[in-house]
């Protein structure tokens, strides 16, 4: 396997610094508000029923996004250290 040209390595570079990190820090940013959101309507509603129910449900969803995003986010940079990400070379890839 042939070495990667750097224009190549320098635009995969970009596209995960400029692209995917700000898009990873907007949805847990999303993700916390919702939580948020929930915690209020919970402790908000606490005489009606429903409006708990609806707190509990955003908090929970919100908790399941996060844990989703976090675990995506760990497998993504276990995969881009193994090809060669930030801290690796790209060419590491011959090495499999």
């Amino acid at each position: 396997m042939s070495n990667v040209p750097p224009a190549l390595a320098s635009l995969i570079k970009g596209i995960d610094r400029y692209v995917i990190n700000p898009l990873i820090v907007l949805a847990f940013a999303i993700a916390m508000v919702v939580f948020l959101w929930g915690v209020f309507n919970y402790v908000r509603g606490a005489g009606d029923p429903k409006a708990r129910e609806t707190g509990r449900s955003h908090i929970l969803w919100s908790l399941i996004g996060m844990a989703i995003m976090f675990s995506v986010f760990g497998l993504m940079t276990i995969i881009s250290n193994t090809v060669g990400g930030p801290t690796g070379n790209i060419t590491n890839i011959q090495k499999l």
